[in-house]
């Protein structure tokens, strides 16, 4: 089930149905971790599919990023090898395959979405010649130098109550829900309707044979007030934050315990000496989620 995100899908097609060569053909669909930006963007992809006869390419940056400072012109090689360009005729410069790409895109109307950028530089060379061709990147910031570009930003928000109970009824089933609904609909609060921390929420609801809303309602106020003394690292929403990091902690809690491992050998591997071995319990909470009894 695909949650209610009819607005950005509705802001999506207006901007391609305007189709103003002038109003430039990037867009960014920016916000927090686990907010849905790919889920949403490929979800129109589908519906647009036949808007772009020519094809539709995806670029995963972080799937790259282990290629020191090679993330870049690696993504443009796979786009170009997607279009036919064989392996012998890629250029070796970044430059040389940028221009490559624009002259072999020229004539092509594209679709290219490229997921979770960190800055403009990843985005500026795969930007098509081709008219109709749209450059769609998804984003944790916003990427405000791309307004030069001119590039469109769609901010994409948590998700409302109802449509926070209505993913939360989809994986676990209406009855569930409904058994204690004002339960989960702090839930849905306490998960700041973002995506990821309800579909973990979920997946403990549905697979804790004895777990109930109200008794998973009170686990995750209780980590999500341990959470509050840290620092939040998407400062610009420090609510839902921290409700994705609730969740992690809870389904933390509920993998096996590694297996046993002889004391100091870890610590040794690492470098260190067997007292300071680093399978011994963290005294910070800001490094592993605490274990409660």
């Amino acid at each position: 089930m695909f949650v209610n995100r009819s607005m950005p899908l509705r802001v999506l097609d207006e901007w391609l149905a305007a189709d103003d060569p002038t109003a430039g053909n990037i867009w960014l669909v920016h916000g927090m971790p686990g907010i849905g930006k790919t889920t949403t963007v490929l979800a129109w992809a589908r519906q647009a599919r036949d808007r772009f006869p020519d094809g539709q390419l995806f670029v995963h940056f972080p799937a790259l990023r282990d290629q020191v400072g090679a993330d870049v012109s690696e993504a443009v090689a796979t786009c170009l090898r997607a279009l036919g360009v064989g392996g012998e005729f890629l250029p070796d410069s970044l430059a040389a395959r940028a221009e490559l790409f624009r002259a072999v895109s020229a004539d092509r109307r594209l679709l290219l979405v490229l997921d979770n950028v960190a800055c403009p530089a990843q985005i500026r060379p795969l930007i098509s010649r081709g008219s109709g061709s749209v450059v769609v990147a998804t984003s944790r910031s916003r990427l405000g130098e791309l307004v030069g570009d001119g590039a469109r930003f769609l901010h994409l928000q948590p998700l409302s109550a109802e449509d926070g109970l209505a993913l939360l009824a989809d994986r676990c089933g209406q009855q569930l829900i409904e058994a204690d609904r004002p339960a989960a609909v702090r839930l849905v609060e306490l998960c700041g309707g973002v995506p990821l921390a309800l579909q973990m929420v979920a997946a403990l609801l549905r697979n804790g044979p004895k777990q109930t809303v109200n008794s998973l309602l009170s686990e995750l106020e209780s980590t999500a007030e341990w959470l509050q003394g840290i620092p939040p690292r998407y400062p610009a929403a420090p609510l839902a934050d921290r409700a994705v990091g609730a969740a992690l902690d809870l389904v933390y809690q509920q993998l096996p315990p590694p297996p046993p491992t002889r004391p100091g050998s870890t610590a040794s591997w690492a470098g260190y000496p067997p007292e300071r071995s680093a399978c011994r319990q963290p005294r910070s909470p800001q490094i592993l989620p605490r274990h409660r009894p």
